[in-house]
């Protein structure tokens, strides 16, 4: 169990990136745990940032978000993000509620992303089925970036407020060969493709 304002950060740029980079953490694995995190002011956290995390497998995990947020600070508005050459994960049955009608501020339920130059297709061969995610105000699952091979099966999204699921300006359906199947997406629009 963990509580605080950010419950989970794995690396940085500083030791480079990717399977060389001495701040890669690889093979993961994180089983059942709880994560019960509490956010307010207007410069929160990410609170559980993967970067970069190839391999990582979760199971049975649970993440309940309160936020009475005004504003965002390191990636503040994103709850499990997912970031450069965090590639093969695997999640299963995992939950993530995030409570953040008391705030301002949108918030994105899961996320990947790359903030850095030829790494945009390196969050390749992810594998999410059977969870549920949850989030007031916000989008529940946003890819950022490429996301090539993944697999997204059997998953329950709902947004009180926002689009369920949204693709950002990086995300090329086309060159990555996205699957999804038999999910439950309720949210005041379902997908969202940016322009």
């Amino acid at each position: 169990s963990a509580s605080g304002q950010m419950a989970l950060q794995f690396g940085d740029t500083a030791g480079g990136v990717g399977d060389a980079g001495s701040d890669s953490c690889r093979y993961f694995v994180q089983r059942f745990n709880t994560f019960a995190i509490s956010q307010s002011g207007t410069s929160p956290n990410t609170v559980a940032k993967h970067f970069p995390t190839p391999n990582f497998y979760s199971y049975g995990n649970k993440y309940t978000v309160t936020s009475t947020t005004s504003g965002a600070g390191d990636e503040g508005n994103y709850t499990v993000l997912f970031r450069d050459h965090s590639r093969s994960g695997i999640m299963r049955r995992d939950t993530i509620l995030v409570n953040n009608e008391g705030g301002t501020q949108s918030q994105y339920g899961l996320m990947w992303a790359s903030g850095m130059a030829g790494n945009s297709a390196s969050n390749f061969g992810w594998q999410v089925g059977s969870c549920y995610i949850r989030v007031y105000r916000g989008a529940t699952l946003y890819l950022q970036t490429q996301v090539p091979g993944l697999r997204f099966r059997y998953n329950v999204l709902r947004s009180r407020l926002s689009t369920a699921i949204e693709f950002g300006s990086g995300y090329e359906a086309a060159t990555n060969d996205p699957y999804f199947h038999n999910n439950t997406v309720m949210g005041k629009a379902a997908i969202y493709f940016s322009e």
